[in-house]
């Protein structure tokens, strides 16, 4: 048996003690959380979710999966209302365009969604929700379409 420790240094690291042999240990739990199965998301399909209490967007580029915050840095407005068109998340609202893997704004490179690793083990896709951000300058040969990204 297991049991979660509450209380870590890290957020988003949870810490298992589990009882072997009469002796306890501490082991490092997957900081994955499970949001989707491989078949829910088409490539241009994104969805709302939330991980361990952060809002979030899971979307499909091609055949990979990607995760950022789910509010536009502009106005707020709801990503999962957007749309997603040749390596961009563009919000509904206002039009402002980031780079879907990288959530790097077109225009403005330091300005940027924060993103979240994901991951898909036996069909699962999970995301961890350390959150990450990719200022800079926009990927992709001359800036127009992210390394990867299908037109």
């Amino acid at each position: 048996a297991s049991t979660l420790r509450s209380r870590c240094r890290f957020p988003g690291l949870a810490v298992a003690r589990e009882r072997r042999r009469g002796h306890d240990r501490w082991v490092i739990a997957s900081a994955y959380h499970p949001v989707a199965r491989v078949g829910d998301l088409a490539p241009g399909d994104i969805i709302p979710v939330e991980v361990a209490g952060r809002a979030m967007i899971l979307y499909r580029v091609g055949d990979g999966y990607h995760a950022a915050e789910r509010y536009c840095l502009h106005q707020r407005a709801d990503l999962s209302e957007g749309l997603l068109s040749r390596g961009f998340l563009i919000c509904a609202a206002h039009g402002w365009r980031f780079h879907a893997t990288t959530g790097v704004h077109e225009i403005s490179p330091e300005t940027c969604l924060a993103t979240f690793a994901v991951r898909v083990v036996d069909g699962v896709i999970e995301i961890d929700p350390t959150p990450r951000r990719h200022g800079g300058p926009p990927p992709g040969p001359g800036g127009d379409n992210p390394e990867g990204a299908s037109r």
